[in-house]
Formats: structure tokens, sequence, C-alpha cells
């Protein structure tokens, strides 16, 4: 059995129904062009046209609405740092001469050897024993803190030894 196609009824008006009801079907009525419009710019000026738009974007941006701006209040506090902040009382790990540091790294390893493994990383946990002490916490919460920085990875630390690394830091880091 042969396979019948519809065909589309052909068009006999260019005109759209609601402009032939409204009498461009007549006779002496203007045709519009059935040619397609050109695009606004051609395909070269498109990326022209778009740095021109982003420009003006970028500009109206920085220079702001225009809006009269709000009244000045208190800055924000700083953000939190977890790291301490430093004080003059206390060397930052780079500040360390090397003769205390030498001293400092060799009493360590007498507690522990796997506490010098990364040296950088002891001397560093010794300027934060130093911030405690510092910050006037008492003596167990300073021993308590240096036993959490320091064990782990490659040592794990007691008390006792925990104390014996706050006195060489105090001996040798904290000024």
């Amino acid at each position: 059995m042969p396979l019948l196609m519809a065909s589309a009824p052909a068009r006999t008006s260019i005109h759209s129904p609601s402009q032939r009801r409204a009498g461009h079907h007549e006779q002496g009525a203007t045709r519009q062009s059935t040619r397609r419009r050109p695009p606004l710019a051609s395909p070269a000026m498109r990326p022209a046209q778009l740095l021109t738009g982003l420009a003006t974007a970028a500009l109206l941006t920085a220079c702001g609405s225009g809006a009269p701006a709000p009244a000045a209040t208190a800055p924000a506090p700083p953000a939190a740092s977890s790291a301490p902040a430093a004080s003059p009382d206390i060397l930052t790990a780079d500040d360390v001469p090397a003769d205390s540091r030498a001293a400092y790294l060799t009493g360590l390893t007498k507690i522990d050897p796997g506490l010098t493994v990364n040296e950088d990383r002891a001397i560093r946990r010794a300027t934060d024993i130093c911030v405690d002490i510092t910050q006037g916490k008492d003596e167990g919460t300073v021993v308590s803190n240096t036993v959490s920085r320091l064990s782990g990875g490659n040592a794990t630390i007691n008390t006792s030894q925990a104390a014996d690394a706050v006195a060489l830091a105090r001996a040798h880091i904290c000024r």
C-alpha cells in the first residue's frame, strides 16, 4: 500500500490573519517584504559590541550607582585568625636565633626524637607554647595544650614530657 503524504496548503497571501482582518489584503495595499532582516551588526562587529558592553558595565560598577554613600560606621573587627597574634615579647618561628633554635631542638630530641623530625614545625609549636604563657594561662593548661600540640604524627608525649618541653621553650624560645 503506497504511503500518502499530505502536503501543506499553499499560502496565497503573505499577510497574517490579523493583517487580513485589518484590511491589508485589499488591492493596492503595500506588500510586506518577505526578505529576512539582517542582524543588527555583522558577525565581525559582535565581539566589539560585546567588549564595549562589558567595559561599560565595568565602569558603571566601579563608579557606583551614583547614590550617596551610606553614613560611616565603626570599622569591622579584624577577622579571627587561627594563628596567634605576634606580640613584641614573643618570637615568631622565623625570629628564633640559630643558637636558641639548636638548644631547643637538642633538648626536645632528648625528650622524644620523633618531636624533631620536622624542625620547623617543632619551632612553630614552641612559639605557640610561648603564646600560651604570655596570655597568662595556668601551668596545667599550658602543659595540656603542649601534649595536644606535640603528640601525633611521629611522637606521642605524656604530661611529664610536655612539662619538660614547656621548660625548654621558656628557656630557649620565649623572651
